[in-house]
């Protein structure tokens, strides 16, 4: 009988084919690692450099508000491709990456104005909500 073995290295898969005589080769005999944590890690990156270079290219023509609501669609596209917790931290890292890149004083975590300060408050809830509300329908 001949059966493929799967051997991972890292994040690169090799399959090498072996004539092997294995009567009963299941899924739980390959060596496979849980890859999932870094595929999240790279969507997170993904959703949240996307609004980032967005808002920074168009820094002269949109509102610090207007650049809020690209991070709000990031989190709710981070609610359907991520698991709870990933999509959590994605909501959170959303508004922190707000405060840095975008609210006056710009590259820093100082917020000078209590009005950015509600809405960053604000938008954290929302962006928390919109990540609960979605992972239930989800379910």
């Amino acid at each position: 009988m001949s059966c493929k073995a799967r051997f991972y290295l890292g994040t690169y898969a090799f399959l090498i084919p072996a004539v092997i005589r294995c009567p009963i080769m299941t899924n739980s005999t390959l060596l496979t690692p849980d890859n999932r944590t870094g595929r999240q890690a790279v969507w997170l990156l993904v959703l949240l450099a996307l609004p980032t270079g967005v808002g920074l290219v168009l820094d002269t023509h949109i509102t610090v508000m207007t650049q809020s609501m690209l991070y709000v669609l990031a989190v709710v596209v981070g609610a359907y491709v991520l698991p709870p917790a990933a999509s959590m931290s994605c909501a959170v890292l959303a508004v922190v990456c707000l405060n840095f890149f975008f609210v006056p004083p710009r590259w820093n975590f100082a917020v000078d104005s209590q009005e950015h300060l509600v809405a960053l408050v604000v938008m954290t809830v929302v962006a928390l909500v919109i990540s609960q509300l979605s992972q239930q329908l989800r379910r």
